[in-house]
């Protein structure tokens, strides 16, 4: 799991939590996501780690909608399960 979010502190306390409730190895990111280049900074920190994120979901509001697209763009080998992936983020975001 990887929590982004602008807070260290409140991201290393939902960690805690997250694998104290569900044992999975949780990783966090901190970057203010109102700003342009934080999907590159979290394409890179990801991609720097080795990690690889199946899944997506996006509660961070709205001008963050871009997100989804550039993870996509930027995601190695087959795309087939992406349809799936951007139908159910869009959907979520439209739903609020």
């Amino acid at each position: 799991m990887i929590l982004v979010g602008r807070s260290q502190s409140k991201l290393d306390a939902q960690a805690k939590e997250a694998a104290s409730a569900y044992h999975v190895d949780v990783h966090t990111i901190a970057v203010d996501l109102s700003k342009p280049e934080a999907a590159q900074t979290i394409y890179d920190t990801c991609k720097e780690n080795n990690w690889l994120p199946d899944v997506i979901i996006n509660n961070a509001g709205e001008g963050a909608a871009g997100l989804l697209d550039f993870f996509l763009a930027h995601r190695p080998g087959d795309h087939a399960g992406a349809a799936d992936a951007e139908q159910i983020g869009h959907r979520g975001h439209n739903d609020e």
